[in-house]
């Protein structure tokens, strides 16, 4: 398919513009409200609370070799239970216990670290956490193991979590954890119950008490069954869902919301009221102050170049969203070109530097959704050492996708040859065709797979007389 290129102008100085394309994609997205999920931490076994003891452990689950659920699994959750207290008058209590065993030595390092979000009006308590060795020896952590930081800070949110590390975790042990999550003046109208784990779970127990005032409860079902709920003990119904694939996340696939599985409790008819909350988000940019985009913009460059030094840094347009982001800086990056006898070799595509394909797995489960069209225009300046000169330097070829895809390269040498030109132009997202379906991931695959390796195309320098 043939397409005509349109040329995209560059910035006059070292720069990079990326510029959103405001296209009106046919998808619903329903913003929520920040919820945290906890994910584990641990206390000592003397600060159990009464009735809340280690449930038995069955001699099958330690004598298990193979998981149930899915047969590749690293680790596979026995189960996974989840008591929600709205029974009190002003707190919201959630208690989460959930027992996993491992299987093989990629396994043990995932799991072994255990991280408990938390933002302000929630507290975590009456935490513990033990490991089942494969000879049944039990291992409890102690409760002075259990760390407390602040994540981030932004607008007086505050994001902390509870970390520890699993004692003597090995393929064939068991690791259980459980905590109590406190929610100050909160109610489990529009709470959202999860499913899905990283890993497969045997058994996902939902066990939830309404507030004194109401009798009943609905539950609104997306991407899985509907949970029948069933009338327990102490003003608690139950549902039990079993073999439960993990959550595995693809790059540019849709809304977690719209590919996960989860549910959301119903008090009244309200939950159309979800589509006026507004989504809580802690961005690189905006809602920071100039010196601190500045930093941000620092470590994300060292991310990729580790030895990079920016100076001259000048960010422009940060809110503004009907102009193109810009950011300008002067880099030095020693041994940015790898120097072989009398030639250097070196990547001109420097914001793409030490990035890997988009796109790394062969399948892909889910579509694959862009949230908006965007283009990309790079303009590069190299300084030239002294001395050296191109070596039969070319460009890589334009890449062509319809209306869908444009790319390309120009780039050349300054008349006094001390220095190096590289300009990109990019876009995605022509024909407002934002979502692709998962048996067209193989071609969309193949063109980002062939952006990357001109992104990576290197160009030789041959040292022509000694260096000043």
């Amino acid at each position: 398919m043939k397409s005509q290129l349109r040329p995209l102008s560059f910035p006059s100085s070292h720069s990079r513009q990326r510029k959103p394309r405001l296209i009106l994609f046919p998808i619903l997205v329903v913003l929520l409200a920040l919820a945290v999920v906890a994910i584990g931490v641990v206390r000592s076994p003397t600060a159990l609370a009464a009735g809340d003891e280690w449930r038995p452990l069955d001699p099958s689950d330690l004598a298990q070799k193979t998981p149930l659920v899915d047969p590749d699994a690293d680790a596979e959750a026995i189960f996974w239970d989840i008591r929600v207290d709205d029974g009190g008058e002003n707190d919201l209590v959630l208690s989460h216990y959930i027992r996993i065993k491992i299987f093989t030595e990629r396994g043990r390092e995932k799991q072994s670290k255990i991280d408990i979000p938390f933002i302000n009006g929630t507290k975590i308590k009456d935490v513990a956490a033990r490991t089942i060795k494969p000879d049944g020896t039990i291992i409890e952590l102690a409760k002075e193991d259990v760390i407390e930081k602040t994540v981030v800070k932004v607008s007086g949110l505050k994001l902390r979590t509870k970390s520890f590390a699993f004692p003597a975790i090995e393929p064939g042990a068991i690791i259980e954890y459980k905590w109590r999550e406190v929610i100050s003046g909160a109610s489990a109208n529009n709470l959202r119950l999860h499913f899905q784990r990283e890993i497969p779970i045997q058994s996902v127990i939902y066990h939830i008490k309404p507030s004194n005032s109401l009798s009943s409860f609905n539950v609104l079902p997306f991407n899985m069954a509907r949970p029948e709920f069933e009338k327990d003990k102490n003003g608690f119904h139950t549902t039990t869902v079993t073999k439960m694939p993990a959550f595995r996340e693809e790059p540019l696939m849709p809304p977690e919301d719209n590919v996960k599985s989860w549910a959301i409790v119903e008090y009244y008819s309200l939950f159309r009221a979800l589509l006026g909350y507004k989504a809580t988000a802690a961005q690189v940019y905006i809602g920071c102050s100039p010196n601190q985009r500045e930093e941000n913009l620092k470590e994300a460059v060292k991310n990729r170049l580790s030895s990079a030094e920016l100076t001259k840094i000048a960010i422009e347009n940060v809110t503004d969203p009907a102009k193109p982001f810009i950011y300008k800086y002067h880099v030095r990056v020693p041994g940015y070109a790898q120097r072989t006898g009398k030639r250097l070799f070196l990547q001109p595509a420097f914001f793409q530097k030490g990035l890997g394909a988009l796109f790394a797995s062969i399948t892909r489960k889910y579509p694959i959704y862009f949230h908006y069209g965007w283009s990309e225009d790079d303009k590069v300046t190299i300084k030239l050492p002294p001395g050296y000169a191109p070596d039969n330097p070319d460009s890589p070829a334009p890449i062509n996708a319809g209306n869908i895809c444009h790319y390309t390269v120009k780039m050349g040498v300054a008349k006094d040859a001390s220095m190096l030109i590289y300009n990109r132009s990019f876009f995605f997202g022509g024909e407002n065709v934002p979502l692709f379906p998962a048996d067209g991931y193989p071609q969309l695959k193949q063109l980002f797979d062939a952006i990357n390796k001109a992104d990576n195309h290197t160009i030789a320098f041959k040292q022509n007389t000694p260096a000043n």
